[in-house]
């Protein structure tokens, strides 16, 4: 009876592995102003043991690869550009099954 049990376990890994894709899975973290104009130049930080910081481009996304989904990440702002301030959590989570979270930050003028 081992047999067919070693075949079930075949089965099931290659089903594994289909939902999961074998390539890195990216994560973007976003910063945009109140009216969701995107701010570039700003050094963001994805955060799970380590720290790896970006800076967001001219959309206002810092793209991370990663080499896997998990639970763990989080967002974090590492500098304000002048002029501006932020006002919400300090480290954010990425939401189950997301990969991007979005900062607003706001203008002083």
């Amino acid at each position: 009876g081992e047999v067919p049990l070693l075949k079930s376990k075949v089965e099931t890994k290659n089903k594994k592995q289909e939902e999961t894709k074998e390539d890195e899975v990216v994560y973007t973290i976003k910063v945009v102003d109140e009216e969701n104009n995107p701010i570039g130049g700003m050094m963001v930080q994805l955060c799970k043991e380590t720290y790896i910081p970006e800076f967001t481009n001219a959309q206002g996304i810092a793209t991370f690869k990663v080499p896997e989904l998990s639970n763990n990440y989080r967002a974090t702002i590492t500098s304000l550009p002048e002029g501006y301030s932020y006002e919400g959590k300090r480290f954010v989570f990425f939401e189950e099954g997301s990969t991007e979270v979005v900062f607003v930050i706001k203008s002083k003028k």
